[in-house]
């Protein structure tokens, strides 16, 4: 399928979209999308969490942010998920250290056994610092991307609202733990409150034990939004969509 030329920049990431005439994201009178229709991606913990610790599919989100840096997309992402990968990483941190503690004391255990080499020694020493380098990289990471994430996307804070829709999603039909319950309530709230983008809305979440269910892929569907539980495959529809707008 052709693409208009105005509208494509090529990186290693694959083709990013951009209108020459785009508003930058956050100041007024930004249009939000192509064409001013505007094409919602809703992000959640996970997305955060893949970028922080350099997962899987971190190059899809790693797309899908420069996107929202370009003015290509509106993302949107609940207030309340940037204080997750925090206590994510406070909890981590604390395995860390102790699994760190537990390593030194076998490694002073086994350092004068018999046939324990220096190369051995070597090796536990640069997998006991690892531990430590990792935790603090990714809390560098984390305070990076939601830097990132504050410029480009569309926060929804964690209002009465929300929590009283939260709430209603804790029950039998829905079943959801807090903390997704709260995402979810944010999620609708903007769903309904915004205006209806003429290119819908995705809900990118891997967590698809929780929300992949019926009633909540329903409570989405109602407000056109579809839930993607892969980031490779959000960034696929996304692309998708952009490349029908500019055919």
């Amino acid at each position: 399928m052709a693409q208009r030329p105005d509208l494509e920049a090529k990186d290693e990431l694959g083709p990013v979209f951009v209108d020459p005439n785009r508003i930058a994201p956050g100041a007024v009178g930004w249009r939000g999308g192509l064409g001013g229709g505007g094409l919602r991606v809703f992000v959640e913990t996970n997305f955060v969490l893949e970028m922080a610790f350099e997962q899987a599919q971190v190059q899809a989100c790693e797309a899908v942010v420069r996107l929202a840096e370009s003015g290509t997309i509106q993302l949107v992402i609940p207030a309340f998920c940037f204080i997750e990968p925090a206590e994510t990483l406070r909890r981590r941190a604390h395995a860390h250290m102790q699994l760190q503690k537990q390593l030194e004391e076998e490694l002073r255990n086994r350092r004068h056994a018999p046939g324990f080499s220096d190369a051995q020694f070597m090796a536990w020493k640069t997998v006991i610092s690892s531990l430590v380098k990792n935790t603090q990289d990714a809390d560098a990471r984390v305070k990076s991307i939601r830097s990132r994430l504050l410029q480009c996307s569309d926060s929804v804070p964690v209002s009465s609202e929300v929590l009283s829709r939260a709430e209603a999603f804790q029950g039998e039909d829905f079943a959801l733990h807090f903390s997704d319950a709260v995402v979810l309530a944010s999620v609708v709230s903007r769903l309904e409150d915004a205006p209806l983008s003429s290119r819908g809305s995705f809900f990118l979440n891997r967590n698809k034990s929780d929300f992949a269910s019926t009633p909540v892929k329903s409570a989405l569907k109602q407000r056109h939004c579809e839930l993607k539980t892969t980031f490779d495959g959000g960034l696929e529809a996304i692309r998708d969509v952009l490349d029908a707008a500019a055919s």
